[in-house]
């Protein structure tokens, strides 16, 4: 009867030890769960991404780029997230699909302008195309103008919406643009403009590159000529404008 009861004992004993520590399912083993990223080129021929593809842990930061080819620049993210950032940084928290869309570009070409009312000379004015551009300021690309002089002394630079520039290029992935040119002259003077062209890659021949007014009074070919003067005006407003064709 002893025996009996001892052997029962035991056999509770060894259930209740099983039963505490049998199960090892907790949480802390529990791998972290992923995710897939999948990333298409558009067109294939645009450039190409890193990573292209991928697996990450849940909530974990992804960086892709997006680097174009000759002939193409980025032009923005769509898919799952839409931006025109590059490269793109985001977190990552289900199976995502992005499309890096490439846009061909026309040409690149910089133009140095010399602006003058025989009395004061601004040599550093510049404008032009790049790969590298946005359409707002560029820290590499862009430079800012000094403070406005007072009325009555000459000054020329570039006006934007939200900037005053001796220096301001644009993306060569737009097929049209327009840089305004303000100036205002010394008292009975005129304004004389010239300019260097160079051309980085492909031909601007065909495209228009035209110094007008605002009025159209005037259209000058900057492709085919190097020089023009603004006469009877104390101040006024020239726009450089560049179409492809």
């Amino acid at each position: 009867m002893r025996v009996s009861k001892v052997f029962c004992w035991l056999v509770a004993m060894s259930v209740m030890i099983m039963g505490c520590g049998g199960s090892s399912t907790g949480g802390d083993d529990k791998s972290s769960e992923q995710v897939r990223l999948l990333v298409t080129e558009n067109p294939s021929e645009g450039g190409s991404v890193d990573p292209a593809r991928g697996t990450f842990d849940v909530g974990e930061e992804v960086t892709v780029k997006a680097d174009a080819n000759d002939g193409y620049g980025f032009g923005e993210w769509t898919g799952d997230q839409q931006s025109q950032d590059n490269p793109l940084t985001f977190t990552i928290n289900e199976q995502t699909n992005l499309t890096a869309n490439f846009v061909q570009t026309g040409p690149r070409y910089s133009m140095v302008i010399t602006a003058g009312d025989g009395t004061e000379t601004i040599n550093d004015l510049e404008t032009g195309q790049s790969y590298d551009a946005t359409a707002s300021f560029d820290e590499n690309l862009d430079k800012d103008a000094p403070p406005s002089p007072p009325q009555g002394a000459f000054d020329a630079r570039f006006v934007t919406q939200s900037d005053n520039l001796r220096k301001d290029y644009r993306s060569s992935t737009v097929q049209q643009v327009d840089w305004t040119l303000k100036y205002q002259l010394s008292s009975g003077q005129d304004l004389n403009l010239s300019w260097n062209l160079s051309v980085q890659d492909q031909s601007l021949d065909g495209d228009d590159l035209i110094l007008t007014d605002q009025s159209g009074s005037f259209e000058k070919d900057m492709t085919n000529s190097s020089s023009y003067t603004v006469s009877g005006a104390s101040s006024g407003t020239l726009i450089i404008s560049y179409t492809a064709n």
